[in-house]
């Protein structure tokens, strides 16, 4: 029988002879928490190869741009606000801080020449970023159980709202 360890060393092995490669050019974006955010992309060199050919583009600086779309039907310039965060290679990831809740946020992957103008190469779909507080109140009740243990015991909530017992299907 093999261990866990062996097991763990094995399936490391394998990943790291059989690497799986995205068949297509992606960003993703996440919400980690209402002042933080997450972008991850994945881009092929050919996908990029001719843009940097393009004197326009030659010797641009790859860019991750995140913008501000809430209510916008965006269209890669009308956006609130963006700021971009120059990057290293076309496989990463980045942190980032969020100073406005409650917006919808957009990442692309792309180029930025030396007049600014930007072409982008991959986006990601628009991610909300909640607000910094509970949505609703009763997200702060507690639930505190009484009496005996096991699932069947009675439960107490101090918020007033309606609870199922475990095991009897009952409200209180």
């Amino acid at each position: 029988m093999l261990s866990q360890e062996r097991l763990r060393t094995i399936i490391w092995e394998i990943g790291q002879r059989d690497l799986a490669k995205p068949a297509q050019d992606f960003v993703v974006l996440n919400m980690v928490h209402p002042h933080l955010g997450h972008a991850y992309w994945h881009i092929q060199q050919q996908s990029v190869a001719a843009l940097e050919l393009n004197a326009a583009f030659h010797q641009a600086e790859r860019v991750l741009r995140v913008y501000d779309v809430t209510e916008v039907d965006f269209d890669g310039g009308n956006a609130h606000r963006f700021f971009d965060r120059e990057i290293q290679q076309w496989i990463g990831n980045y942190y980032f801080g969020v100073d406005h809740q409650a917006r919808n946020y957009l990442a692309e992957v792309g180029l930025r020449n030396q007049q600014g103008g930007f072409q982008a190469v991959a986006r990601s779909a628009p991610t909300f970023f909640d607000r910094d507080q509970p949505v609703d109140g009763s997200l702060l009740n507690g639930l505190f159980a009484v009496g005996g243990t096991g699932v069947s015991g009675r439960f107490a909530d101090y918020s007033g709202s309606h609870l199922i017992e475990h095991g009897s299907g009952s409200t209180q």
